[in-house]
């Protein structure tokens, strides 16, 4: 099973933007997360990282409601 290069990105950025950069790195944590759980669903098992993905969400979600 392959990572997806989405949900790798979303946990990254939702870290730097929860700790450091701020919103520049919150908003593509949601939009690479969203994205990478609809590729996930689409690829019908082939693609995973689902963690990451949801992390990378919930980081993002948490520094937008600070």
């Amino acid at each position: 099973m392959k990572t997806s290069a989405l949900a790798i990105w979303s946990l990254v950025t939702g870290i730097l933007g929860f700790c450091c950069i701020g919103p520049f790195g919150i908003l593509p944590a949601i939009i690479c997360g969203h994205m990478a759980l609809s590729r996930m669903k689409q690829s019908g098992g082939q693609l995973g990282g689902g963690g990451m993905a949801i992390a990378g969400l919930v980081l993002g979600y948490l520094g937008l409601a600070l």
